[in-house]
Order: C-alpha cells, then sequence, then structure tokens
C-alpha cells in the first residue's frame, strides 16, 4: 500500500510531466513557454497553435493545483482518488493525438540525425 508521501508525489509527477508535455509543443512550435505553473495557461497558449487543445483543458486546470501544493502546501488533501484521476489525466494527454503526433515526430528525428 502507497504511503500518503508516494500518493502525493505521483500527482506532484503528473502534474510536471503534464507541463513539459505542453511547454514542449510550444518550443516545437516556436513559442518560448512562459515560466509559469498554471497548466491551463499552457493549454491555452497551445490552443493558439491547434485549437484541440481545447479537449484537455479540463485536466489541465484539475492538475494544476499539484504544483501549487507540492511548494506551498495547501489544505488540499491529495488522495488516492484524485491521483488516480491525476494520472488518468497524464494518460490522456500523453495520447492527446497533437503530442503523440509530436513526440512520433521527434523521436524519428532523433533517429535520423546524423
Amino acid at each position: 500500500m502507497p504511503t500518503v508521501n508516494t500518493i502525493a508525489s505521483l500527482a506532484i509527477i503528473a502534474n510536471r510531466l503534464l507541463k513539459k508535455y505542453l511547454k514542449a509543443f510550444l518550443c516545437y512550435n516556436g513559442m518560448i513557454p512562459p515560466r509559469i505553473h498554471t497548466l491551463e495557461v499552457l493549454c491555452a497558449s497551445c490552443s493558439e497553435f491547434d485549437s484541440s487543445f481545447d479537449e484537455i483543458a479540463k485536466d489541465c486546470a484539475y492538475l494544476t493545483p499539484f504544483a501549487v501544493h507540492a511548494r506551498y502546501p495547501l489544505e488540499m488533501e491529495i488522495t488516492d482518488a484524485n491521483t488516480m484521476k491525476s494520472l488518468e489525466g497524464v494518460r490522456k494527454v500523453q495520447d492527446f493525438p497533437p503530442l503523440a503526433e509530436l513526440r512520433a515526430r521527434l523521436i524519428n528525428e532523433f533517429k535520423e540525425a546524423p
């Protein structure tokens, strides 16, 4: 059985992973990502390049508080249930077509590099 610290760590890592995906998409599209932790703002920036990012806006909004909680513990309790929901959100974003295509494109570019 995972400990409370392990559960909280998973939720925080899920947030950070999603942030990296969104920032990678922005970088690939020529935008320097803002230095923020608010995932819905990053998602909105991604939507400027691809409006389908609106489909994952709720997942981004759900995961944002986990980054804040890591630095400034709030009254928010990180439970098994919301950790599982955060991991499901990351899976959804990871498999989100624009990001999956970007991942595949970058892998191919690195394979073909001299």
